[in-house]
């Protein structure tokens, strides 16, 4: 009987241990929410023009090399190169007039051999873009500092030649560049880097446009001149126009029995595009409010229509010092050729006084929102005088036009004259005297403000003679007021 309780005890345990286990697991964990995709503004691509190096030839002349590590060309017509010397500015260029303008072009690289000449020890720095015209990629590398000795060897003079044809030594001719002027008509330059006048008679260009011949055209029917002389370049502009981007290929044939000392550099290619259809935008003038505040005036001389909405980066310099960065949208439409006047007051007042040069850049953040941008850069310098003048009294004031190196050729500028004064009602009267035929232009009269133009036709009188102006009070009692003189 024990026996049997034991025993049925000990079978209750074994069923009771193959029982299955019941085992909980945790639940699941819920994945987080997926982010939504990051959507990354594309950075505008610019330029970024650089000095590579500064060397000296053999004979201690300066050669720059020039090159462009950004991924937009460089704008033309616009910027210098300038060297210094010990600290002292010792020469200058604009960019333009640089023979070689592939460094204007990404990745491209240009060598140009300066007239500065060195002599014994010297600290030499060359800076591109000084005064930040040129909206860049990088502006802390645009100078570079280099030192250089250099003795000059002392050579025995040689001994007459027997043979005077002995002196006669060949011309090379050479294409140092292909481009597109603002009609888009293709340019050549050509450079005589020989020792001999080369007639423009004895060469032939030709135009090659993506492999196929486009125009073929005798030098001297593109130019006026007979000769090239040695170390002489020419630009020659073609009828031929481009739209679009193309390969172009420019080759001089030279007429048999024309010494020529190398024929290998007589061709150049280059891949050029000819500016769409498109707005074009330009800074028309820069005007004082009543204020004397700041206020730019833009204009669209382009083919198209620039859309509302369109955001514009806008630089005030005043006497090369940056003073005001801002966007600016184009609350209405720029039609194409209208002429219209929009304007575009900073949202930071900008007051101009004393003697003050004024520099406005303007580029939109659309690449296809302007054409051109070599002409997005207006510049002008104020002046004020401040006159009280008696009942029936008249003062002078004498100035000269200051030469502005962004002055392009064949622009027309004009001397701005105006004159504010209290109790505008009554009248002045406003006259200016200029060199050559402009002392021929007639006095105007009239209540505050009292406004006059003139142009400027002759760029040596404007450089070497005095300009005067007078104001006359016509009044019988005593006027107080200014006189706001603006030139190019």
């Amino acid at each position: 009987m024990r026996k049997g309780a034991i025993f049925l005890f000990a079978f209750s345990l074994f069923l009771f241990g193959c029982q299955a286990k019941t085992v909980y697991l945790p639940p699941p964990e819920s994945s987080p929410p997926t982010p939504p995709p990051v959507i990354k503004e594309e950075p505008v691509a610019l330029p970024d023009l650089t000095i590579s190096n500064i060397t000296l030839n053999e004979s201690g002349r300066l050669v720059v090399t020039l090159s462009n590590i950004g991924k937009n060309p460089v704008p033309s017509r616009i910027g210098h190169l300038t060297l210094y010397v010990d600290g002292d500015p010792k020469w200058s260029i604009p960019l333009e007039r640089i023979p070689d303008q592939n460094f204007l072009q990404p990745e491209g690289i240009s060598v140009y051999m300066t007239p500065v000449e060195l002599e014994g020890t010297h600290s030499v720095k060359a800076v591109v873009d000084s005064d930040e015209e040129i909206v860049e990629e990088n502006e802390s590398n645009n100078t570079l500092t280099k030192t250089f000795s250099f003795e000059r060897v002392v050579r025995l003079p040689s001994p007459p030649l027997q043979k005077p044809e002995a002196l006669l030594l060949p011309p090379d001719i050479s294409i140092t560049d292909l481009s597109l002027n603002r009609q888009r008509r293709l340019t050549v330059t050509l450079a005589n880097i020989g020792n001999g006048t080369f007639p423009l008679r004895s060469g032939t260009l030709k135009l090659f446009v993506d492999g196929t011949l486009k125009g073929s055209y005798t030098l001297n029917s593109l130019s006026d001149r007979d000769h090239l002389l040695p170390q002489e370049s020419i630009t020659l502009a073609s009828s031929l126009t481009l739209m679009g981007r193309h390969d172009v290929y420019a080759r001089i044939d030279i007429e048999p029995g024309v010494n020529e000392r190398n024929l290998e550099n007589n061709g150049l290619k280059k891949i050029l595009e000819g500016l769409p259809v498109g707005p074009d935008l330009v800074i028309k003038e820069i005007e004082l409010t009543e204020d004397l505040e700041l206020s730019i005036l833009l204009s669209n001389t382009g083919e198209g229509e620039l859309r509302k909405g369109t955001t514009l980066r806008i630089r005030v310099f005043l006497n090369d010092r940056k003073v005001s960065e801002f966007d600016h949208f184009i609350s209405e439409p720029l039609r194409p050729f209208s002429g219209n006047r929009y304007v575009v007051d900073p949202p930071y007042r900008i007051r101009i006084d004393g003697n003050s040069k004024v520099r406005v850049t303007l580029w939109p953040k659309g690449a296809s929102d302007d054409i051109r941008l070599d002409n997005n850069t207006l510049e002008r310098y104020f002046t004020f005088y401040s006159f009280r003048l008696e009942p029936q009294k008249s003062q002078e004031f004498s100035f000269s036009p200051i030469s502005n190196p962004l002055r392009k050729r064949g622009q027309k500028e004009r001397v701005k004259a105006e004159v504010r004064w209290d109790g505008g009602e009554f009248p002045l009267r406003l006259s200016l005297k200029g060199p050559g035929n402009l002392k021929k232009i007639p006095a105007i009269s009239g209540g505050s403000p009292l406004k006059l133009q003139v142009p400027i036709e002759d760029q040596k009188n404007r450089e070497r003679q005095a300009w005067r102006i007078s104001v006359a009070n016509l009044l019988e009692k005593r006027v107080e007021g200014i006189l706001i003189i603006q030139t190019p």
